[in-house]
């Protein structure tokens, strides 16, 4: 059942949780370990990571939000990336996998970006990094393929779309497609072809009206609709969903 929280009061998680979780948006962690909510939401895990699910109109960039950004310019050993946030988000040159300064990363302005953000403060832009710094492996993250498909979601639904059992995972039991989600409310997936990726655009977005607990029959009505893009639907076998 979903929790709710108001601002200050104390998060308690399941025994059956990561005692330890990375703690994202609208979640402070006191000194004592202690979890406490800062901002009014309903409290949702993706991962290793707990988030406060929080009607917001504009991302505010937070430590540790995997995002998804355009590359506008470059400017010495930085890149400028528009996360949709107020600033541009600053990523370096070796915030890369394999990344020297002999080795620079080959990154183009209007390049597609999945990374982390590093510092979110709102006295200085954001910074991002492309590396997990446990390891400084890329992780999935980095330039993401070309031939894909990036549209925008209510901050909202890019939550939802993070946290387990979501549509992207029952939508993957009909149809093979890549996807990556960003926190700051852009998607970028890639299908088969561009009816299939439309397609899968389209639930994605309407799903948004769909109460979790109905999520599998909307999914199968739609898919059922759309035997001819999803032809795949009258295999005995389903094909599994490659997530990054």
């Amino acid at each position: 059942m979903a929790q709710v929280f108001l601002p200050g009061e104390t998060i308690t998680l399941p025994s059956s949780s990561n005692s330890d979780p990375k703690v994202g948006k609208g979640i402070t962690k006191k000194k004592n370990g202690e979890l406490v909510s800062v901002q009014p939401g309903i409290l949702q895990q993706a991962e290793n990571m707990i988030f406060m699910n929080v009607y917001s109109r504009r991302y505010i960039p937070q430590e540790g939000d995997k995002v998804i950004g355009v590359v506008t310019s470059k400017g010495g050993d930085t890149f400028k990336v528009d996360i949709g946030a107020a600033d541009l988000a600053q990523l370096s040159f070796l915030s890369f996998e394999g990344a020297t300064k002999r080795n620079r990363p080959n990154v183009k302005s209007g390049d597609l970006i999945y990374g982390t953000i590093t510092i979110a403060s709102k006295h200085t832009e954001p910074e991002m990094s492309c590396v997990e710094k446990e390891d400084l492996r890329a992780h999935c993250m980095g330039v993401l393929p070309a031939g894909g498909f990036v549209f925008k979601v209510s901050l909202n639904l890019a939550r939802r779309l993070l946290a387990q059992n979501s549509i992207i995972t029952l939508l993957g039991n009909s149809a093979k497609f890549e996807s990556t989600i960003g926190m700051n409310g852009r998607v970028w997936i890639s299908a088969f072809d561009t009816v299939q990726t439309l397609a899968i655009r389209d639930i994605i977005l309407e799903s948004e009206k769909i109460y979790e607990s109905e999520l599998p029959m909307f999914v199968n009505q739609k898919i059922r609709s759309m035997r001819g893009v999803f032809p795949s639907l009258n295999a005995a076998n389903k094909m599994e969903v490659d997530n990054s």
